[in-house]
């Protein structure tokens, strides 16, 4: 007889869950202690907790979670809706204050939402723009001052929001760049658990917010009226966007994918992008090696997609960024009723994140994790480095990812001499409020390269 999904993921653990015990405490330590471990050192802290078994509890104060980790955690995931995670009660902050319900929803709707978000998320619109926002990088980057100590997570953030508006559309937003800055952070440190939820009543926040969501909004307005240029932007895309059965965005849909976009693009670009010029600077041989890699492609003026995919050593130590600095931890979920894994007992309502992050640091498949090595990657990603995420909640943005940070870098390097501020100096990763660099990253700024087209 068949099995139901709810049987075979239960099936699979070696105890039933009405008798297997709660998941091991990652330290027995105060509460205090763990939080504070967890915030200033998260990576370390679930690659330490996968030492005691593949379901660990981390008893961070206000929202204490469970991490599963491992092959069955995957499926577990490829269960949306029906197995015994949920995504219900995760994500509404998030939701409501972003307009992007995609994050919440489960099974049928879920994948409804998807299907219309493909194509503006997807590398092909992005990658139609890029030599604009090649252009807007390098003016931008030009402009940095010289012999001078720069934050590079902030620096990267900013391009990275430079670059998705040029996709986004031909209207003019620049102005809401400081907004969108602090829109976006202050709506991640609350779903991440770094601020309070009154964090969001602040006025400066809802300021913040009420400008970028007007100004968004007035730019798709114009585009649904056909009163902007055309040019196969992102709005255009979403505009478009249809299911099979006729179904699209409401345009409040558009204007909460739009600024998903936007603020997304700094939050995950901006610390990934810093910590891959980081290494590039302090390891000279390999940073010599992509600056190579990066004047021929930018030869003859910004490059297109093929010409970005086609630096294989820059590629190379993207996809190993995205494996010793990743910078979204995990899915989060509540257990949505009691059920084991990895013999231990999930109870109903508990916060559980499913995090390859364990994997990616595992000594059994990644010789020295900790050390960077972008030579891992010279024949591309395997299958088991999974820093988007798991089916059937892949990140749809993550060919357009690849193509940001490639293009962020590498206008970076063809334009800046950098060095290390120290020659001991080290990134700490912390939550602030994703996984990065909490003083900024930053690099001394040496000189300005020679101009080119």
């Amino acid at each position: 007889m068949a099995q139901s999904p709810q049987t075979q993921s239960e099936a699979s653990c070696p105890f039933a869950a009405h008798r297997a015990e709660g998941p091991a405490p990652v330290s027995r330590r105060s509460r205090l202690r763990a939080t504070f471990d967890f915030w200033r050192r998260p990576i370390e802290a679930l690659v330490d907790g996968a030492r005691l078994g593949r379901a660990v509890r981390h008893p961070v104060l206000g929202a204490p979670f469970t991490v599963l980790s491992g092959p069955d955690a995957a499926r577990l995931v490829r269960l949306d809706g029906e197995g015994p995670l949920t995504r219900e009660g995760t994500f509404h902050g998030f939701v409501s204050e972003t307009g992007v319900p995609v994050f919440a929803q489960e099974g049928p709707e879920h994948e409804r939402s998807r299907e219309l978000l493909r194509a503006g998320y997807s590398a092909e619109v992005l990658g139609a723009h890029l030599p604009a926002a090649g252009a807007a990088l390098r003016t931008r980057v030009r402009g940095l001052r010289t012999r001078a100590r720069t934050p590079m997570v902030p620096l990267c953030a900013e391009l990275a929001t430079r670059a998705v508006l040029t996709a986004l559309t031909p209207i003019d937003l620049r102005d809401i760049i400081p907004d969108l800055d602090t829109f976006g952070l202050g709506v991640l440190h609350v779903v991440v658990g770094t601020r309070p939820q009154r964090s969001l009543r602040a006025p400066e926040y809802q300021l913040a917010k009420a400008r970028v969501k007007a100004a968004v909004a007035a730019v798709v307005a114009r585009h649904a009226r056909g009163d902007a240029p055309a040019g196969g932007s992102m709005v255009d895309a979403f505009l478009e966007a249809r299911t099979a059965e006729g179904a699209m965005l409401s345009a409040d849909e558009v204007v909460g994918a739009s600024l998903y976009a936007l603020c997304g693009a700094a939050t995950y670009v901006g610390p990934l992008a810093s910590h891959l010029l980081f290494e590039l600077t302090r390891d000279a041989a390999l940073g010599d090696r992509v600056r190579a890699e990066v004047d021929a492609a930018w030869e003859a003026g910004p490059p297109d997609a093929r010409r970005l995919r086609g630096m294989r050593t820059l590629r190379a130590a993207w996809f190993e960024a995205l494996r010793r600095y990743p910078v979204v931890l995990g899915l989060g979920y509540r257990a949505r009723r009691d059920f084991a894994f990895d013999g231990k007992r999930i109870r109903r309502g508990e916060l559980v994140l499913v995090s390859a992050v364990p994997d990616h640091f595992d000594p059994a498949r990644v010789s020295d994790p900790f050390r960077f090595d972008a030579d891992r990657f010279a024949d591309g990603a395997p299958g088991s480095l999974t820093p988007f995420g798991m089916a059937p909640r892949l990140c749809l943005a993550a060919g357009a990812s690849e193509l940001l940070t490639l293009a962020v870098v590498s206008s970076v390097l063809r334009s800046t001499q950098l060095e290390l501020v120290h020659p001991s100096y080290r990134p700490e990763t912390a939550l602030a409020p994703l996984a990065q660099a909490p003083d900024g990253l930053p690099l001394f700024v040496r000189s300005l390269r020679p101009e080119v087209p």
